[in-house]
């Protein structure tokens, strides 16, 4: 599985056969156009760089061709792409008992203007998109210019050159006896190419050889790492459920708290022609030996469950990849954005030794699992989701999840975890979860006690993080005068451009000031709407207060429509109860004590008392640890 990376270049200096048991080719110009956006950008973040496009399985004939197996579609249309931008001037798909998609590459190739006399209804497909090609744009992400395929450049690299160059496709070659159609029925049940992470670890499991052997591998050590990896992969299971009892002792110890590792080695070896094939690695017949240990009595799990993770593999596998090389002291500029997984894979796999790494993925995981927000169900309603921080506790026969903090010390973890997650919500980019797993790493990975973490010390942590993070925004907030009306020039006035930072931070900041107040009364949402509690409409002419911080809070999509035409006393009245942000319960308590009027004054008394919150955030961030008077400790 070595040297699987091969330029576009390379690819097509070879020939490949699409055989009759392949469907028609069925990609549509969404998919053209987010394959030659990618590569775009990909060109524009490092010309010099390899974009990985995805996967070719492929099995060799014995006259040198290559059957296709797998990645058919995105093939055929690098075909196209290439053939249109004159860098390939010949076919190299050829098709089994399909003489008119042949003579369809014959005529792209010869005279592309006859492409459009040629009336089969097998073509459509490959018709529209060379059409589309043609004609296709791609858009500058800094400015938003279309730009032409082949005015698109940098550096005085052409997009041409650059997909040509550096655009990759990891081609796997399944040995010559397997059973060709057994393996396609396994890839048409997935519905999907080999993923990003699959690709991975294949070739992390093609490194682990025996110990002075580097001709064999060492099999325990391969179905550990396979097992590993594929519990890991389940992010919206808990791992302690895909263990067994055994397997849970061991990595985890007697009471379930803590985290240790060694490595399995039978100390059987096999040639690598009898190593794990790509199909057994896929269709996860590659596993530790299941039998119980008769002497360790299965555990019951007392409350079953799964939640809603705020991150998936893919991005989480970025995250342990980035600490692993901060580890070993390597510099790499890993994005915390699986799109770029195999590229980063590309440049530093070689310096990942394969046990280690899965150790770490398996401490990160459960870190993941013990101390990091998930939600007890994944929905698409906003305020549907309740946040829990637990962890597995250990008892004489059976076993249960029970909050990992007790009492109001717990409450308020779980309140700047969320607070974290719904400011930053998208799954790429989560700094703030790579910076807890470098945290936790540096805290605990040597002697394994995750016991010894306690609530004060995490929230001290996080806490440092989001002024850390709030110095770095470089927020201007000063008071306004008594005599003056908020303005854009004298105060923070953004409207609907408000960061969700700054408002998510202001609940959060009067939450840690008044914990006897908010803790219990509210729950971080997906709030993602800036509503002004003076509505727009309602705005005098000249009004020069509307978009100011004082007026502003964050609802969710379904309550700014609800809210944007009415009026403050309505908006107190109808729709001021239930899970309301602490920002939002104050604007409405103060709209009230002003018998419902809310005006410049008004605002301008919030807005200051803002300035004010924020000006005190690091002495309330501080106060609030160890301040609550509960339990500190895990459970």
């Amino acid at each position: 599985m070595n040297n699987l990376g091969k330029t576009l270049s390379e690819i097509f200096c070879d020939k490949y056969i699409i055989p009759l048991y392949q469907r028609n080719f069925a990609w549509r110009t969404d998919e053209i156009q987010q394959l030659l956006q990618d590569a775009y950008e990909a060109m524009l973040k490092n010309t010099s760089g390899n974009y990985f496009i995805g996967s070719l399985v492929v099995l060799k004939r014995h006259n040198g061709d290559f059957e296709v197996i797998d990645g058919q579609q995105r093939l055929t249309v690098i075909s196209i792409i290439a053939i249109i931008f004159k860098a390939l001037s010949h076919p190299v798909l050829f098709y089994d008992s399909r003489p008119e998609v042949q003579d369809f590459f014959e005529v792209l190739c010869n005279n592309p203007d006859e492409i459009t006399r040629m009336t089969s209804s097998g073509l459509y497909y490959l018709k529209e998109a060379c059409e589309y090609i043609k004609k296709a744009k791609v858009k500058n992400p800094d400015d938003e210019r279309e730009i032409k395929l082949t005015d698109a450049k940098k550096d005085n690299v052409s997009l041409v050159d650059f997909f040509m160059d550096n655009v990759v496709l990891i081609r796997n070659e399944i040995p010559e006896d397997t059973d060709v159609a057994a393996y396609f029925e396994i890839m048409n049940n997935r519905g999907e190419q080999l993923q990003k992470h699959e690709i991975i670890k294949a070739q992390m499991m093609d490194k682990i050889r025996l110990a002075g052997n580097s001709r064999q591998y060492d099999i325990g050590k391969q179905n550990q790492f396979a097992k590993i990896w594929n519990i890991c992969s389940q992010m919206e299971i808990p791992l302690h459920r895909l263990f067994t009892a055994k397997e849970r002792r061991k990595y985890f110890g007697e009471k379930y708290d803590g985290f240790s590792f060694a490595s399995d080695s039978q100390n059987i070896g096999v040639d690598l022609n009898d190593g794990f094939s790509i199909e057994q690695i896929l269709t996860g017949d590659v596993h530790i030996d299941g039998s119980k240990d008769e002497n360790v009595e299965e555990e019951t799990e007392t409350e079953i469950y799964t939640y809603g993770t705020i991150i998936d593999f893919p991005n989480f596998l970025m995250h342990v990849i980035k600490l692993y090389l901060q580890i070993k002291d390597i510099e790499a500029d890993v994005p915390l954005n699986e799109k770029d997984l195999l590229s980063v894979y590309d440049d530093y796999g070689k310096d990942i030794d394969s046990m280690e790494f899965i150790k770490l993925l398996l401490f990160c995981r459960t870190v993941f699992d013990r101390f990091i927000v998930k939600t007890t169900e994944d929905t698409a309603q906003e305020d549907d989701r309740k946040w829990i921080l637990v962890q597995p506790v250990k008892y004489t026969s059976n076993w249960q999840f029970k909050s990992s903090f007790e009492g109001k010390q717990g409450k308020m973890l779980i309140k700047a975890l969320s607070m974290l997650q719904v400011t930053f919500r998208t799954r790429i980019y989560k700094n703030w979860l790579y910076e807890v797993l470098t945290w936790f790493y540096s805290e605990c990975f040597a002697n394994g006690d995750l016991s010894s973490v306690t609530a004060d010390n995490y929230l001290r942590f996080l806490h440092k993080y989001i002024l850390n993070y709030y110095d770095d925004q470089g927020y201007k907030l000063c008071k306004v005068s008594e005599d003056e009306a908020p303005t854009p020039e004298n105060s923070f006035s953004q409207g609907t451009g408000t960061p969700h930072f700054l408002l998510n931070l202001i609940d959060y900041l009067y939450c840690c000031d008044k914990p006897d107040t908010y803790l219990d009364s509210f729950d971080f949402k997906y709030w993602n709407s800036v509503e002004h509690h003076l509505a727009q409409n309602k705005a005098k002419d000249g009004c020069t207060y509307i978009d100011n911080l004082g007026n502003l809070c964050l609802v969710s999509k379904s309550s700014n429509s609800r809210l944007s035409d009415r009026d403050v006393k309505e908006k107190v009245e109808v729709y001021g109860s239930g899970n309301l942000g602490p920002n939002r319960q104050v604007i409405y308590k103060m709209t009230k004590e002003a018998h419902w009027n809310w005006d410049a004054e008004q605002i301008r008394n919030h807005y200051n008392d803002i300035v004010d919150l924020l000006s005190r955030r690091q002495h309330l961030l501080e106060g609030i640890v160890g301040g609550l008077n509960a339990e500190t400790q895990p459970t």
